[in-house]
């Protein structure tokens, strides 16, 4: 089995979108676990797993004009 290979498209502005629960392919018991299935913020916010802050992009990415 080959492994996919992964691309990452990067830009001076975006948006991602994360699930707070680590993905596994839907089945009969986690179809209903949308923190794992749904990358809605206002869904992923009410999460345990939620982490928190101001703006951690700006902590990390030196802002470029």
């Amino acid at each position: 089995m080959m492994a996919a290979i992964l691309q990452i498209y990067m830009a001076r502005d975006g948006l991602a979108r994360f699930c707070t629960v680590p993905y596994q392919h839907p089945n009969h018991r986690n179809i209903h676990s949308a923190y794992m299935h749904l990358t809605n913020y206002s869904l992923n916010k009410r999460s345990r797993n939620y982490l928190h802050t101001e703006s951690e992009v700006s902590l990390l990415l030196p802002v470029t004009k």
